[in-house]
């Protein structure tokens, strides 16, 4: 081992009587089978409602999904002009026109009751009502690849995290850097945030890039009015303000 010192852990350190325990279960959502209700592939977040409903970001249909507390699928009453129908509450669904998406990457609760989508194909925002009723598209500008959102911030400013790839002459590893952009509500840009290492590459033919086994990774999050970001490099968490 080089002369590190490895340890096995063999058996936990609590006992029974201080072990953590997961409770009964107050709602199950995809667990039914034979329900196309309930049939769930790539759920990218699910928010609880005040009411103790659940909307469910399904990606791989492109739908929100909202739910009811007993755990049924929401259906509300249309008008039609010939009586009465039931919608059954699946919004969204696959395309590129107002309210449907592409690549659903993020889902969280907004301002108010609403909520919000990250399109990471079409570089997009979609505002709902707290009833998916469809409120606004937001389009920040963006550069770089992998585009991403963190969870909007309480006053409904958001930043997004690109990652720039700008290789060497030689095949020798080098960092890349995520390079961070706040946004306002409206998606205006306000300024530019500290670029932190994203991990370190290395480059391999036809364009590919990789990481080296174990290398250090960065993570990010954000809530509230701020967001941390973790480099890996040292064992630290580093906070900042929506201003960056």
């Amino acid at each position: 081992s080089a002369g590190v010192r490895i340890v096995t852990s063999g058996s936990p350190v609590w006992s029974e009587s201080d072990a953590w325990r997961v409770g009964d279960a107050i709602l199950d959502i995809g667990a039914s089978e034979n329900d196309p209700d309930h049939e769930l592939f790539r759920v990218m977040g699910a928010v609880r409602q005040h009411d103790g409903g659940v909307v469910v970001a399904n990606a791989g249909s492109g739908e929100l999904r909202f739910f009811a507390p007993d755990g049924a699928l929401v259906r509300r009453v249309v008008a039609f002009t010939q009586g009465l129908n039931f919608d059954v509450r699946r919004v969204g669904g696959k395309g590129e026109g107002p309210g449907e998406f592409s690549r659903i990457e993020g889902f969280w609760p907004y301002r108010g009751d609403s909520l919000v989508v990250w399109d990471r194909d079409l570089a997009r925002l979609t505002v709902f009502s707290a009833a998916g009723e469809l409120g606004r598209i937001v389009s920040p500008e963006r550069k770089g690849l992998n585009p991403r959102i963190l969870q909007p911030l309480a006053d409904g400013s958001f930043v997004v995290e690109d990652m720039w790839i700008n290789p060497p002459a030689n095949d020798r590893p080098w960092p890349l850097m995520n390079h961070y952009s706040a946004y306002d509500a409206d998606g205006a840009f306000m300024d530019s945030l500290p670029a932190q290492r994203a991990y370190t590459a290395i480059a391999l033919p036809q364009y590919r890039i990789v990481s080296p086994i174990f290398a250090a990774r960065a993570v990010s999050a954000a809530g509230g009015d701020g967001y941390v970001i973790g480099t890996g490099e040292e064992y630290e968490i580093r906070g900042y303000d929506g201003q960056g």
